[in-house]
C-alpha cells in the first residue's frame, strides 16, 4: 500500500474512532457523495476535508513539533550540537488527539476545563496497543506533561521561533524529507515521476507555507463533550 493510500486509509479508521472521543458510542457514516463525516447518534457534522486536515496538521504537529523536537533537544543538551539523525516510530493516535485538543485550545480559545474532559474521554477510549507507550502514558495523564506538550504544538504552531535555532533547523529539515518522500510516492502513483531535486524543492515550498488550521475550525468540535 502506498504512502497516499495508507494515509487515506488511517483517515478513514479516524472517523471511525472520531465520535468515542466526543463521548458517543456509534461511528460516523461516510457519506463520499456529501463529503461529511456525520454521527447518526446526534448529528453532529464535519466535512470530511476539513477533518482529514485537522488531523493531519495535529499529526504533524506531534510528530514533529513535539517528538522529534525532544530528541534532538536531549542531543543538544548533552552534547552542545546536534550530530545524529532519527527516525522515530510514531506514538499512536492518541496523542495526534490529544494535539487536536491541544490546537483547539490554542487556536479555537476553547476553555482548559473542555480541554481536560476531551483529554480524559482520550484516555478512557485509547486501548490501541500503539498508544501504551511511556510517552504517551505520560502526556495523557500526568497535567504538567500535557502542558509541556501543549507548548511544543503552541510552537510548532508558531513556526518553531521559539526554539534554538539549531533544533528548529533539524526539526523543519526532517519535516522537509518526509514531504519529500511523500510527493515521490505521490508522482509514483500518478505516473509522473520527475528528478529528486524537483520533489525536494516542492517539500521546501509546502512545508515553508503550511496551511494552518483557524480558530473556526474548532467552532463546535466538542460541544457533544460530556
Amino acid at each position: 500500500m502506498n504512502l497516499i493510500r495508507l494515509i487515506r486509509y488511517r483517515f478513514f479508521l479516524l472517523a471511525g474512532l472520531f465520535p468515542y472521543f466526543l463521548g458517543q458510542t456509534v461511528a460516523f457514516n461516510i457519506q463520499e457523495e456529501l463529503n461529511e463525516i456525520i454521527c447518526p447518534e446526534c448529528g453532529f457534522t464535519v466535512e470530511r476535508d476539513t477533518f482529514e486536515r485537522l488531523m493531519k496538521y495535529a499529526s504533524e504537529a506531534m510528530r514533529f513539533g513535539y517528538h522529534y523536537r525532544l530528541v534532538y533537544e536531549d542531543d543538544y543538551r548533552k552534547e552542545g550540537r546536534l550530530s545524529s539523525r532519527y527516525a522515530l516510530s510514531p506514538l499512536g493516535i492518541a496523542l495526534s488527539f490529544a494535539a487536536i485538543a491541544a490546537l483547539s485550545g490554542v487556536i479555537g480559545n476553547i476553555s482548559y476545563d473542555i480541554i481536560k474532559k476531551v483529554i480524559q474521554k482520550i484516555k478512557e477510549k485509547s486501548s490501541n496497543p500503539d498508544d501504551s507507550s511511556a510517552k504517551s502514558y505520560n502526556i495523557l495523564n500526568n497535567e504538567e506533561e500535557f502542558r509541556v506538550f501543549t507548548m511544543y504544538i503552541e510552537d510548532f504552531h508558531n513556526d518553531l521561533q521559539n526554539v534554538i535555532p539549531e533544533i528548529a533547523a533539524a526539526v523543519i529539515r526532517e519535516m522537509i524529507v518526509d514531504k519529500t518522500l511523500e510527493l515521490e510516492d505521490l508522482g509514483a502513483d500518478l505516473k509522473g515521476e520527475k528528478d529528486p531535486v524537483y520533489y525536494l524543492l516542492q517539500a521546501s515550498i509546502q512545508v515553508r507555507r503550511k496551511k494552518k488550521p483557524h480558530s473556526t475550525d474548532f467552532a463546535d468540535f466538542w460541544k457533544k463533550i460530556e
